[in-house]
């Protein structure tokens, strides 16, 4: 482990020094900050509440870092330990596995060259995600739990990238970082409740059954959002408007 600590920490000054020659963005002048952070933050919030392209989508990925996210970092490792009797090596090749699928989708959305229906291509990934884990209950063999973990990974790589675009085009460009914050704690704020919540459950009713809980929590979200909102709907912006 120290020898991957000390690899990792160079990577790390690597990325330090290369994002350090980006070109300074200028500020916008169209829109000035109170001078409070806080204030700042309430801003934020407020414009990202208001919107109904924004809204949803901070509601989704509440709902991903809550039961996914939380799933992933929770569920995976135990499964391992668990029920294949796995150590180190296992976790990562789940987790490799897990990414590639994420590197497969995105891959294949840029060549594809954008979706036309992201807030439709949420709702499709976010459900295939929970029948995903929802497989990890049957205790499936070996190989087959990496593949479920493979389909899990493109199913996440479509909600995060399409996610993220509908805040960017939704997105003032007075408040984008602002809401991109806002983006951004959404799923990291809810993962710390969800691991806790699904570490309890786990005690409980054991790491099999406890995949069933982030399954049907994110199918009532995605029910919610479906019906609700008009996240489903939501269409692409011609990149000159999303642009502006």
């Amino acid at each position: 482990p120290i020898l991957i600590l000390c690899c990792m920490s160079l990577f790390m000054m690597a990325c330090a020094f290369t994002t350090q020659q980006l070109p300074p963005m200028p500020p916008s002048t169209e829109h000035k900050t109170t001078g409070s952070p806080l204030a700042d933050i309430k801003e934020g919030l407020v414009v990202a509440w208001e919107s109904e392209k924004i809204r949803p989508t901070i509601i989704l990925m509440m709902g991903l870092g809550l039961f996914f996210a939380a799933s992933y970092m929770v569920i995976i490792p135990l499964m391992i330990r668990d029920v294949f009797d796995g150590s180190s090596g296992g976790m990562a090749l789940a987790y490799s596995a897990n990414m590639l699928g994420t590197c497969t989708i995105i891959f294949f959305v840029m060549r594809r060259g954008g979706i036309e229906r992201p807030g439709r291509a949420l709702i499709l990934a976010g459900t295939m995600s929970s029948v995903m884990v929802g497989c990890l209950s049957f205790g499936l063999p070996q190989w087959l739990f990496y593949v479920v973990i493979y389909f899990w990974g493109m199913c996440g790589g479509i909600s995060m990238t399409m996610a993220r675009s509908i805040v960017q085009e939704a997105s003032p460009p007075t408040h984008r970082a602002r809401l991109m914050s806002v983006f951004t704690l959404g799923m990291m704020g809810g993962m710390p409740i969800g691991a806790v919540m699904i570490g309890i459950c786990v005690e409980y009713v054991g790491v099999l059954n406890a995949a069933l809980v982030p399954c049907f929590g994110m199918l009532l979200v995605l029910l919610y959002l479906y019906f609700f909102t008009g996240l489903y709907e939501v269409r692409r912006l011609p990149v000159n408007v999303a642009m502006s």
